[in-house]
């Protein structure tokens, strides 16, 4: 299928960018001690772990077994709840740290200033990469009408890693002009543990949100994007409008979505033949933007 090769390509260049920006990281970490070039360059290492995991799962997710019957599309679901976890949990682990060395500070504990110079390069490096990265994602999804939860999720975390690069390195620019003795003084030594506890603020609420519908798909919720919903209910409304009224429900595991319509006929007398074809016409017109699609009718309960 065009959309897995669109995925695993995304997905494999994913990988080196993400080792690139850990590696980046880690060295800049070692040059100034800085704990916010720690959690980028550790924050980056676990993308590139679960992005191997991401391309595993997309190379498997369409083979059907006899637990899956369907296609093995629960993988999918499963790897953004644990990605949206990871990431919960790095942002935390970040938030507890710099929360401890901020009191280690104000309780007297000697900390040494952090060396400001390789965090401009960093910054640059790893915005540029950064965009990049981000414009590719959308790029590539955009191809295959948004169908890529798992890219649309390193996407996110793209986001979150440019956001996190911009307001360091801004923030210690500003840091930079602070002037020893100073009142703002403090900032020289704490400054950075003050950016990583209020970037963890900012950015607890993507994987927040990440984990609920990650939650929402595994539990076989109804689909929770409205635009996807209300463009699959009007091809349906067209083809089925005037013929029977029904009502909808529509799930989504993966890439993979579920579509039961609740049919309510307006006679006593039903063609199984034309159920057919409208079931036919139904998926054909939905699977243009909708490769992995299920259709089932289902009579309404009266």
């Amino acid at each position: 299928m065009n959309t897995d090769r669109v995925e695993k390509k995304a997905l494999r260049i994913t990988v080196f960018a993400n080792l690139i920006m850990a590696i980046a990281g880690w060295v800049t970490y070692n040059l100034t001690d800085s704990q916010a070039m720690l959690l980028d360059g550790n924050f980056s290492f676990v993308l590139a772990i679960a992005t191997i995991i991401a391309i595993y799962i997309s190379k498997h997710k369409h083979k059907k077994t006899k637990t899956f019957p369907f296609g093995s599309y629960a993988y999918e679901a499963a790897f953004v709840l644990s990605k949206g976890l990871l990431i919960f949990g790095i942002i935390i682990v970040a938030f507890l740290q710099n929360s401890l060395k901020i009191i280690d500070y104000f309780q007297g504990k000697k900390i040494e200033p952090v060396v400001l110079t390789p965090i401009y390069f960093y910054t640059v490096f790893i915005l540029i990469l950064t965009l990049v990265l981000l414009l590719f994602f959308n790029r590539q999804n955009k191809k295959i009408n948004n169908q890529s939860s798992m890219l649309l999720v390193e996407a996110e975390s793209a986001k979150i890693d440019g956001m996190l690069t911009l307001a360091t390195g801004l923030t210690f620019f500003l840091i930079s002009f602070i002037v020893v003795g100073s009142k703002l003084d403090l900032l020289l030594y704490i400054g950075d543990s003050v950016i990583v506890v209020l970037l963890c603020l900012v950015m607890v609420g993507s994987p927040i949100n990440i984990i609920k519908n990650a939650f929402i798909e595994l539990g076989g919720g109804t689909i929770q994007d409205q635009k996807v919903k209300q463009d699959m209910e009007s091809a349906i409304e067209k083809i089925i409008s005037g013929q029977l009224t029904f009502e909808l429900f529509i799930t989504k595991l993966g890439s993979g979505y579920l579509i039961i319509i609740y049919l309510e006929p307006k006679t006593d007398i039903l063609n199984v033949k034309e159920l057919k074809m409208i079931q036919k016409r139904i998926k054909e017109e939905l699977q243009k933007n909708y490769p992995t699609i299920f259709v089932e009718l289902s009579l309404k309960d009266f």
